[in-house]
């Protein structure tokens, strides 16, 4: 275990060895649903200092089976989640996180290309989820992914002091991350540049209100029926419930949410996820500002889901009887970029997407010639804004800032890059959701990467004590 400097502290988060593989047949344009990744997951971490260690951990709400000796469980009073925390300095190893993601459904050795979709930084979204992709029948990218396709962990830290004692408040930054072709693959893998981590923050360190509804009644009692309303709040204790109209009932959501007739305090308040203000009407959510990192990436973009594909397995971009398909995320106008005419051409293939290659793939091919009409080019900016993009940040535009002493902060303030904080209130504990998974709009994800692997590493780093 390499030994750090005492003024930080690294942990290295993933060193995932992956091999590529795929079933059944493989014709010269492989689409990108049919091509998955094996991953093994590892762990490893180093200590801050001889006065104050760094423990890192796995929140989990249902008991793991067998964890190795190399953790040991805390349960909290008021709360029945299982934390499995390694020893102060140490890391957790690869059995310890395969276990919890096999007990929870989640993948273990394979990752399958899935999509976030359109997905924007800045002003905190109310869900991110992973869908599967497009194909023949539904071509947006709608259809929610199976837990088995990626990996989400979560994690847990604490800072422990003299004795049993425990540091608030201190932030964790990734402030390094590799991600590269592994060394069993040829030197030209490129499939690492697909992979993707959502952060998922604390609402409660990094959260902004949002308003949810404004389609709400509140009275005093249970609710019963329709009302007419998505959401009921009683008045007498505050429970929150939102109606079920398949079934037509009422399910609670939240219990003693927070009523006020002004905002002028909500910064302040921080402790809830739900807010109603009876004056307006209006029901608030606080959303973290949560962001999709790229390891592989050297500055701040976005990746484009939605194109053309070829996901029918032969040399043609897809069409129906109106032309070429345009699958994923885009704006109807986009649909306006069809030829008048069908296509008459050479028989080549297109770089409609600006992928920037002309080597045939999922997102290179040929248009199709017998009355089909067609696109020409989506890479030009005033079409490129016509479809979805999921914005990314990079290691650039979230990395702290360091003073001589080797102490830590985040550029702005107002607007934190760090991942998590310690809090009292929470058992000391700082918290963040890590979901890794292959971007499958990603144009690195083609025939050629197929039995090529890559490596990921992520550091995390604490300001010195």
């Amino acid at each position: 275990m390499k030994k750090l400097s005492s003024s930080k502290t690294a942990f290295i988060l993933f060193a995932i060895m992956t091999a590529a593989s795929v079933s059944g047949a493989v014709s010269s344009s492989l689409a990108w649903y049919a091509y998955s990744t094996r991953a093994l997951v590892s762990y490893s971490g180093t200590s801050v200092s001889d006065v104050s260690l760094l423990q890192i951990g796995i929140c989990s709400d249902v008991v793991v089976p067998d964890m190795p000796s190399s953790v040991f469980e805390v349960q909290y009073e008021g709360d029945s989640n299982h934390y499995y925390f390694s020893e102060s300095g140490k890391g957790l190893t690869y059995d310890v996180i395969t276990k919890y993601l096999s007990v929870k459904g989640y993948a273990t050795n394979e990752l399958n290309p899935t999509t976030s979709g359109s997905f924007m930084i800045g002003d905190g979204q109310e869900d991110f989820s992973l869908k599967k992709s497009p194909n023949e029948l539904v071509h947006g990218n709608s259809i929610l992914s199976d837990t088995s396709n990626y990996l989400t962990i979560p994690f847990v830290f604490r800072v422990q002091g003299e004795g049993d004692s425990f540091f608030d408040e201190r932030e964790l930054w990734l402030s390094k991350a590799i991600s590269r072709a592994s060394n069993g693959s040829d030197d030209d893998s490129e499939v690492y540049k697909a992979i993707r981590v959502f952060v998922d923050r604390d609402y409660r360190n990094y959260g902004v209100w949002k308003i949810m509804s404004d389609d709400i009644a509140s009275n005093s009692g249970i609710p019963s029926g329709d009302l007419g309303k998505d959401y009921y709040l009683n008045s007498d204790d505050h429970n929150l419930f939102v109606y079920d109209a398949g079934n037509d009932e009422w399910n609670l959501l939240a219990s003693g949410i927070r009523v006020e007739t002004t905002a002028q305090d909500l910064d302040e308040y921080s402790e809830g996820a739900y807010y109603y203000n009876s004056t307006n009407g209006k029901l608030y959510r606080r959303s973290s500002k949560d962001f999709i990192f790229n390891p592989s990436a050297t500055s701040r973009g976005s990746t484009r889901v939605g194109g053309l594909l070829n996901i029918s397995r032969d040399d043609y971009f897809d069409f129906d009887g109106n032309g070429e398909i345009i699958y994923g995320e885009y704006d109807p106008a986009a649909l306006n970029l069809i030829s008048s005419t069908p296509y008459e051409g050479a028989d080549v293939v297109h770089d409609v997407n600006g992928v920037g290659s002309n080597e045939p793939s999922t997102f290179v091919a040929k248009h199709y010639p017998y009355n089909t009409k067609y696109y020409t080019d989506f890479s030009a900016s005033a079409y490129d804004a016509l479809f979805g993009h999921a914005d990314y940040e990079s290691l650039a535009s979230i990395a702290p800032i360091r003073d001589s002493r080797d102490y830590l902060a985040n550029v702005d303030p107002n607007n934190p890059t760090s991942v998590c904080k310690t809090r009292a209130d929470d058992h000391h504990l700082a918290r963040v959701n890590l979901t890794v998974w292959l971007e499958g709009w990603d144009f690195s994800v083609i025939n050629k990467e197929i039995s090529h692997g890559f490596d990921l590493g992520l550091t995390f780093e604490m300001s010195r004590i």
